[in-house]
């Protein structure tokens, strides 16, 4: 067990930012309590020995040290860690070195396992070898109490920075990078700096930085200022400039290039002329070469009418990150109950899902693809692509996989409470009581925040594509995890839509424009995501459009035009704020614009259930639009046929699918 004590020392010369935050020195120091070592112990003597060792190297090489000493399988063996954060001077950072390992053990007396976060400057040291891993047992923030001018604009200008700054800081020996940029439509820059521990490697490194970013989450990314430190790395956005005291040339951006001073004699003028010749030589073969590329790819692109029929096949460069297991068929089988009915949770189109339980007492859950299914095979490779690129609270954490010419296995964290679906509609009458408003708002929000990510904040963007409440899993803490990747795709910053031949998509969550059209973006699982929303609200399952059932989207129209959303409220959640009823129904169907354009990002959803942001007006002509479908609808005689109808200005288009 770790005990915290939080000590906080007011600096001296705190400075002040128009009033918008004060810094001061914070030190959080973080002991173990058990094992503890005694006097006069090998630990001890090298404990000493290594705090002495990292304050005189850390000095010596720039603020950076990690050192193990003792025998690898001597109970007195000690690693440990020493780290200046780069936005301090040379003097602050030697200050904080000094000052950490002279009073650790005084901070910590006889603990083995020892940690202080001070806002200067990290130190760690442990019994076990931490060093080069993500172990992280301590963490630590600070933000401001200001707001942003401009949070939406603000948030994407922060996501796009710390992107870059992820990419560019796992390129340098030094794990670090600084940068700013401007905020569109705002007079604001945003200035941001990540830095990790030099022992961790450079993938290591930006999972590091992506846990960091997680936290600025908390603050819904619209604070002037946050500061995230972890055991791993250090995090820091800003409104206003801060100082760093990396060199240059280790920064985010690189610094302008020095040419060389020009030489003299006439050698030198023999020199400029062959240079600038092979360069006009060179410019004029790289346009050559440019002018026959876009040729080419305007002629492909007139043979493909003008869009990309998206390649269904994953973008291979994605390798799991190699912190995968690669199980074997044998340990499966173990953990399974060799694949037994007792231990089934569910199948899926994919295949059937096993609970399984490690040598190790670790609980999994194993989803078995299908023999012969070629579908699923994509899916399989699909999902580990897109889940080995993802790491967030609210997805479904990918553990490993096993995988030969005939069977094939992806390994996930076991989610205890099954799917949001199950809970909301299944038939335990008690599990749907126990879900109160407190706890549908906070699935709102966590599957919000996971979409979000996904969306905006990875350095990877996926869209998920077929996201339902079936996708959505429940853990012991309430807390949502999107999963099924399997139909999920890359998407890179400079499109804003990508068709496919192939859609697959669910009845009820489907937007319009990917089901009629097989046209899908960010915004397809914006629509989706409004579905399951007015789900959580109105304890009513979105189903197919048919004379028989009660639409969930008609139904909530209805009542918004009749001005009764007080009876859309699910009776089986108890109390809930009117309000925050009514905005989450006007979020829900601002989701379901049939103009995908027009639906907000969830970056925009995310202030808007926090009320930083003002939830748009519904449209009166769309509602019109809605109420004229469901009318129509009504009054076909088929139960087979579904009809989605896009509003394309004054025109109508509609599709029909036949159930099979």
């Amino acid at each position: 067990m770790l005990s915290q004590s939080i000590v906080l020392f007011l600096a001296l010369n705190s400075f002040i930012f128009s009033g918008a935050f004060v810094e001061a020195v914070r030190r959080i120091d973080s002991c173990s309590t058990d094992g503890n070592y005694t006097d006069g112990s090998i630990f001890q003597t090298n404990l000493q020995k290594l705090l002495i060792s990292l304050q005189t190297n850390a000095i010596n090489s720039g603020g950076f040290s990690n050192i193990t000493i003792g025998e690898p399988s001597s109970s007195g063996r000690v690693s440990g860690v020493l780290m200046c954060y780069g936005d301090k001077t040379p003097n602050e950072c030697e200050l904080c070195i000094n000052t950490t390992t002279t009073n650790m053990t005084q901070a910590c007396p006889y603990s083995r396992r020892a940690s202080v976060i001070d806002d200067r400057c990290y130190l760690r040291y442990s019994d076990e070898n931490f060093l080069g891993t993500l172990t992280t047992d301590q963490d630590y923030y600070d933000y401001s109490a200001a707001n942003v001018s401009n949070p939406i604009s603000f948030n994407k200008t922060l996501y796009n920075l710390m992107n870059k700054l992820t990419i560019a800081a796992a390129k340098t020996p030094l794990l670090y990078a600084t940068d700013y940029s401007d905020v569109s439509d705002s007079n604001e820059t945003v200035y941001g700096l990540v830095q990790c521990r030099q022992d961790l490697s450079a993938e290591d490194c930006s999972q590091a930085i992506a846990d960091a970013l997680q936290y600025t989450q908390m603050f819904h990314s619209i604070r002037q200022y946050v500061i995230v430190y972890l055991t791993t790395c250090y995090l820091r956005y800003s409104v206003y400039p801060f100082d760093v005291t990396i060199p240059e040339v280790m920064r985010g951006h690189a610094p302008p290039s020095v040419m060389p001073p020009p030489a003299s004699g006439s050698h030198s003028k023999l020199v400029i002329i062959v240079v600038v010749s092979i360069c006009l030589l060179l410019i004029l073969i790289s346009g050559f070469t440019i002018w026959l590329w876009r040729k080419k790819r305007t002629i492909d692109n007139s043979a493909n009418y003008n869009y990309s029929i998206e390649n269904e096949n994953l973008s291979q460069e994605l390798v799991p990150r190699k912190e995968l297991q690669v199980f074997d068929l044998r340990t499966l089988r173990d953990a399974t109950n060799n694949f037994s009915m007792a231990n089934m949770l569910g199948e899926g189109g994919f295949g059937p899902v096993y609970k399984g339980i490690l040598r190790n007492g670790e609980v999994i859950a194993v989803k078995k693809l299908k023999d012969g299914s070629k579908q699923g095979v994509e899916e399989f490779e699909a999902e580990l692509r897109s889940l080995a690129a993802l790491k967030h609270r609210n997805l479904v954490q990918l553990f490993g996989y096993y995988k030969d010419q005939k069977d094939q296995f992806v390994c996930y964290e076991f989610v205890p409470n099954g799917s949001l679906d199950n809970l909301l509609f299944g038939p335990n009458i008690a599990s749907n009581r126990a879900l109160s408003w407190v706890k549908r708002y906070k699935i709102i929000q966590g599957i919000c925040c996971g979409l979000r990510y996904v969306h905006e904040e990875s350095i990877h963007k996926i869209v998920h594509r077929d996201l339902k409440s079936a996708n959505i899993l429940i853990d012991k803490d309430m807390n949502p995890k999107i999963s099924d990747f399997g139909t999920a795709k890359f998407f890179k910053d400079d499109r804003t839509h990508k068709f496919t031949i192939h859609p697959i998509w669910t009845v009820g969550y489907v937007a319009p424009e990917y089901h009629n059209y097989g046209k899908y973006s960010f915004k397809s699982d914006v629509y989706s995501f409004g579905v399951i929303l007015l789900e959580l609200v109105t304890g009513q399952k979105s189903s197919p459009l048919n004379p028989n059932t009660t639409s969930l989207i008609g139904n909530v129209i209805q009542n918004w035009v009749d001005g009764t959303i007080e009876d859309l409220k699910d009776p089986k959640m108890g109390e809930a704020p009117f309000e925050e009823i009514k905005r989450c129904i006007q979020i829900g169907l601002c989701c379901l614009h049939d103009n995908a354009a027009r639906r907000p990002t969830m970056g925009e959803i995310d202030l808007m259930l926090q009320g930083y942001l003002e939830v748009p007006p519904i449209s009166e002509e769309w509602l019109i639009n809605w109420m004229e479908f469901f009318s129509a609808s009504s009054e076909t005689d088929s139960y087979q046929t579904q009809r989605y109808i896009v509003q394309v200005g004054s025109s109508t288009v509609s599709s029909e699918k036949q159930d099979t």
